[in-house]
C-alpha cells in the first residue's frame, strides 16, 4: 500500500466523484480509477459503491477512510517536525463566543506573526461537533462550557472516547438585558416573564441536530426561555446590538471588563446555575508548544474576567 493510494481515496470521498477528485489531483480519471482499484484489489474489500448516480463510501470503506486520514494526519506531524521553528499550527474549536478566547487568541497571533508559515485557526461550533473533530483529529484543543448541574455525566459519556476534559474555572450563567429593558422597572425581576421576550441564540453552522436544548436543557426547564420566540444569529456584534436596542435578551456567562458599552446592559445572576469551563483534548497525547502558549493566555484572560 502507497501514501499516493490513501492521497487519492481522500480526495476522492471528500470530492464525491472519481473525475472531481483528478480535477483537484491534476491527473486522469483512468489513472484516479485504476490506483483506487488497485487499492481495493491489495485490501480485499471494496471502498466504494458506484452507481450511475455517484459513488458512496461502503461499511468497510468508512472505517477505512478514518483510519486513512489519521495516517496523514501524523505523517503531517512527522514533517512538522523538521520546520518548527519556521511553521506554526493551532486549531482551537470553541462552544461560546466570549472576548477572553478572542483576546487570547489576538494576542496569540500577535507573538508568532512574524514565524514564516503560520496556519492559525479558532472556531465556533456545537460541544459535538468540536468533540468530534478532536476525535478525528481536524483540532487540537476544544474549549467548552457545561453546565455543572450535568458535568461528571457529560464527561462519562464522552470519555469512553479516549477524550481528556480538564475543568477550568465555574463561571456564573446571567442574563443580559439592557438597562431601560421593562422588567428592570418592576420592584423585583421576574425570570419567568422572560419567557414573553425573544432570546438571542448562535447559529454554529454545525454537522449534527443540534438545538438549544442540546446545550441549555437544564435552564430550558427553570421556563423562561420560550422557543418560540428565539432569534438565531451568529456574530457577537449583532447580539449585543439586540440587546441594546430591543427586549431582546441573551443568556451567558459574565462579561469580560473590555466589553463596550458598559452602561447600556446589565447582568442578572440566574439562580444556581453555573457553567464549568473545559478543555478538551486527545487523551495521552501531548500538547505542541503553540497550544500551551494559547492556554496560559486564555487563563490569564479568565483572570481578568473574575478578578482573581
Amino acid at each position: 500500500m502507497k501514501l499516493k493510494q490513501l492521497e487519492y481515496a481522500i480526495k476522492v470521498a471528500n470530492s464525491g466523484s472519481f473525475s472531481q477528485a483528478a480535477k483537484e489531483l491534476y491527473t486522469s480519471q483512468p489513472n484516479i480509477s485504476a490506483t483506487i482499484n488497485s487499492l481495493e484489489e491489495e485490501l480485499g474489500y471494496k471502498i466504494f459503491h458506484r452507481t450511475n448516480q455517484g459513488i458512496t463510501l461502503t461499511k468497510k470503506g468508512i472505517t477505512f477512510l478514518s483510519y486513512a486520514k489519521n495516517i496523514y494526519e501524523e505523517l503531517d506531524k512527522i514533517n512538522e517536525i523538521k520546520d518548527s521553528d519556521v511553521y506554526k499550527k493551532i486549531s482551537i474549536g470553541c462552544t461560546f463566543d466570549h472576548i477572553t478566547v478572542s483576546e487570547a487568541f489576538v494576542e496569540f497571533c500577535a507573538a508568532h506573526q512574524d514565524t514564516p508559515s503560520i496556519n492559525f485557526k479558532l472556531y465556533n461550533g456545537s460541544s459535538i461537533d468540536i468533540i468530534d473533530d478532536i476525535y478525528n483529529r481536524r483540532t487540537q484543543l476544544g474549549i467548552l462550557s457545561i453546565n455543572k448541574i450535568v458535568l461528571d455525566s457529560y464527561i462519562n459519556t464522552m470519555g469512553n472516547r479516549n477524550l481528556q476534559f480538564d475543568v477550568i474555572k465555574d463561571l456564573d450563567l446571567n442574563v443580559h438585558l439592557r438597562i431601560g429593558h421593562p422588567l428592570l422597572q418592576e420592584e423585583s425581576f421576574d425570570f419567568a416573564k422572560l419567557s414573553n421576550y425573544p432570546l438571542v441564540v448562535f447559529n454554529f453552522n454545525v454537522k449534527s441536530n443540534y438545538t438549544i436544548a442540546t446545550e441549555f436543557h437544564d435552564i430550558l426547564s427553570k421556563g423562561f426561555i420560550n422557543i418560540d420566540k428565539m432569534i438565531t444569529i451568529d456574530h457577537r456584534d449583532t447580539r449585543d446590538k439586540l440587546v441594546q436596542k430591543s427586549n431582546a435578551f441573551t443568556v451567558e456567562v459574565e462579561k469580560h471588563p473590555k466589553m463596550e458599552p458598559k452602561n447600556q446592559t446589565t447582568v442578572i445572576p440566574i439562580p444556581d446555575a453555573k457553567m464549568a469551563i473545559v478543555f478538551v483534548r486527545k487523551k495521552n497525547e501531548p500538547l505542541t508548544k503553540e497550544i500551551v502558549a494559547f492556554i496560559e493566555l486564555f487563563k490569564k484572560e479568565l483572570t481578568n474576567l473574575l478578578g482573581y
